[in-house]
């Protein structure tokens, strides 16, 4: 990867589940910020305290944009990097 590139923090509701509203404001904000490539779920997006089903619906939310996301392999999710 060259270029600039963001981790993304995960966000939560008061209630301690993830806000994945505030996901889709994150994501839209870097990449109207011209990131080159976005990391989630790793050490800065608590990857460790989600649940599987959690990081799944977290992985599907950020898959939806053109700018490259990258994030571990998940079991049943994307395996491996996407570039």
């Amino acid at each position: 990867m060259k270029g600039l590139g963001t981790a993304l923090i995960t966000p939560f509701k008061t209630d301690g589940s993830v806000d994945y509203d505030a996901l889709a404001r994150l994501l839209d904000t870097q990449i109207k910020g011209f990131v080159d490539y976005i990391v989630v779920l790793g050490t800065t997006g608590e990857a460790a305290t989600l649940t599987a089903d959690e990081k799944k619906r977290y992985d599907s939310s950020s898959s939806t944009t053109s700018t490259p996301i990258l994030s571990p392999p998940l079991k049943g999710g994307r395996e491996g990097l996407s570039l």
